[in-house]
């Protein structure tokens, strides 16, 4: 099952207006009481909710509802925001260094640029800039179409999972300043397969180039999946935690190993006490029959029922 997709299109003191979209049908009502519930246990205030626009369509459904409550913190933040001094302006270099997991696109969806962590894990006569983003990458959350419009629209508010369509490098090197090539060892990659990355992030507009940046990070479990799709710790954002998160997974790991080892040795331990067991109850049967009469030993060992044998 798709989990429903919620996001506020607008909002003003007097509220905001909320978007829902499923594939479900017939929660309309639903929402509206848990919107109202959520309200009043969580906020101790009262909300009201009504159905503005709807625009479902034989897949979807797609509600928008406004919420009218007392929203004037929003305001007062929106004058925060304002008060703040501009901030100088930087270079594409620096902005591109800092981000070498993003896409450039303009508004025809075509690229314009990529950073060079993504472009690395392609081959190196893979062109890109000026294709259609489609068909680079497939769009896997939210469940929308590809378009300009969407992405303005769902790109403040939600996180987007995209997954390459163009398949990795299979050589998984590093290419020298002199243009040879490193090659490492042929593995498979991790959980993502050897044929795609699949890379989350969020969208944001770029108001003075007239473009949207998809600022991402390629989602990884551990550092030999990393290591896999021919990436390293210095190919990782500058800016948030994928090293840092890796490089925990790794002690954990460490720790979940020694965990198994230590279970396997009991259960060898388990394996070898049970046998021995085994051989000492054999052992005391065969010392039980040798002071019996053998026709008698006999017939308790094909089962007979010891009562049932009484001889005077």
């Amino acid at each position: 099952m798709k989990s429903p997709l919620f996001h506020v299109l607008e909002e003003d003191e007097n509220g905001a207006l909320l978007q829902y979209k499923s594939r479900r049908r017939g929660f309309q009502r639903y929402i509206v009481g848990q919107l109202k519930e959520c309200g009043s246990r969580f906020y101790h205030e009262e909300i009201y909710v009504r159905i503005q626009e709807d625009l479902s369509t034989n897949e979807y459904t797609r509600i928008i509802f406004r919420v009218d409550f007392n929203n004037s913190a929003a305001k007062e933040t929106s004058k925060r925001l304002h008060c703040f001094p501009n901030l100088p302006d930087i270079t594409s270099d620096t902005f591109f260094k800092v981000f070498p997991f993003c896409v450039l696109f303009d508004p025809s969806m075509r690229i314009t640029h990529m950073g060079k962590s993504i472009k690395s894990l392609f081959p190196y006569d893979t062109v890109v800039n000026g294709r259609h983003l489609d068909e680079i990458f497939r769009l896997i959350r939210p469940d929308i179409p590809l378009e300009w419009s969407n992405m303005l629209s769902y790109g403040r508010h939600i996180v987007f999972l995209m997954e390459s369509r163009i398949a990795l490098r299979s050589d998984k090197g590093t290419k020298s300043n002199d243009g040879t090539v490193t090659k490492k060892p042929k593995t498979t990659a991790g959980m993502t397969g050897s044929s795609a990355i699949r890379l989350k992030g969020q969208m944001k507009w770029i108001s003075s180039w007239n473009m949207m940046v998809f600022l991402c990070h390629p989602i990884l479990s551990t550092t030999e999946e990393m290591m896999n799709i021919g990436l390293t710790l210095h190919d990782l954002n500058f800016y948030d935690g994928s090293s840092e998160i890796l490089i925990a997974g790794m002690q954990h790991a460490r720790q979940l190993q020694a965990a198994i080892d230590k279970q396997h040795a009991w259960i060898s331990k388990l394996q070898a006490t049970k046998v021995e067991l085994q051989e000492w109850r054999r052992k005391g049967k065969r010392l039980l029959y040798s002071m019996m009469p053998r026709h008698i030993a006999q017939m308790l060992q094909q089962g007979i029922v010891a009562n049932s044998i009484c001889e005077v």
